[in-house]
């Protein structure tokens, strides 16, 4: 599936995308099942027990230097899947690679949440050839923690400002993560709540600002995320000289091809 000019102009404009069609919920259950037998199989082989969310110290969780990792597989598969493909080559076009993954679970009636940042500290057009891709193996809602967006956020420059502001406007929040400091303040009134039935996607600019809230029901909120890089990216601009293909031609000589690519558990 090739961009859309719809799809385009608007990720353009918001710096996300979201509810995009991907796995079917079917799908979506097979792949969380597939994840919590894995999980408990590594509980057992460990004798220790592990809350969901908590890395395998052993393997280190990093699948493209282990090709025995107990994930490698399972996060192949999804990475690959050619509806999440689909859903990245609406705004990246159809040659994809695929930097690094999170497992993303918020606990059930867990009392945190994740502060307002960016995916990236880089800034300029390089910065357009990545994105972020949220694929929900749960629901996400407003009561379980799904994530927030600030519309436009990636195209606000850099701001000189390093200290916190008096200002009173009401609909302002002060930023909450002390190492985030080019924007003091986060203007609600461009919020959208990025709510998704399980299976579906959303996608976000590496410089769209977004948090995440607290888990009220009983039930995790579990996502697989996966960075994604077109294949002309700059690696300067990725952070990394390495990735997986999973979509369409390499020609970049740049970046060096993975077989499998890292991951890590994120709350």
């Amino acid at each position: 599936m090739t961009s859309t000019n719809g799809d385009a102009a608007r990720y353009a404009e918001q710096g996300f995308l979201t509810r995009l069609p991907g796995l079917s919920a079917t799908e979506a259950k097979g792949f969380l099942d597939q994840l919590l037998a894995i999980e408990a199989e590594q509980e057992r082989l460990h004798r220790r027990r592990f809350a969901l969310g908590r890395q395998w110290r052993e393997r280190g969780f990093r699948p493209h230097e282990r090709a025995d990792h107990p994930l490698r597989e399972w996060l192949g598969t999804m990475a690959r899947h050619p509806a999440i493909g689909d859903a990245v080559a609406r705004v990246l076009g159809e040659d994809l690679l695929v930097r690094n993954a999170d497992i993303v679970i918020r606990p059930a009636r867990s009392l945190f949440g994740s502060a307002w940042h960016r995916d990236t500290a880089q800034t300029g057009p390089g910065v357009d050839r990545m994105v972020t891709a949220w694929v929900a193996l749960t629901p996400a809602t407003r009561m379980n923690g799904c994530m927030r967006f600030i519309a436009g956020s990636h195209r606000r420059p850099p701001a000189r400002r390093t200290g916190f502001s008096l200002d009173p406007r009401p609909r302002l929040r002060q930023l909450i993560d002390p190492e985030l400091r080019e924007d003091a303040w986060i203007d609600l009134e461009h919020e959208a709540w990025n709510e998704l039935d399980a299976g579906q996607i959303s996608l976000h600019h590496m410089r769209t600002l977004h948090g995440s809230g607290t888990n009220w029901t009983g039930s995790p909120r579990v996502a697989l995320v996966l960075r994604f890089l077109a294949d002309d990216v700059d690696p300067s601009v990725a952070g990394c000289g390495e990735a997986m293909l999973v979509r369409g031609r390499h020609r970049n000589r740049n970046i060096a091809l993975r077989e499998a690519v890292t991951m890590q558990w994120s709350p």
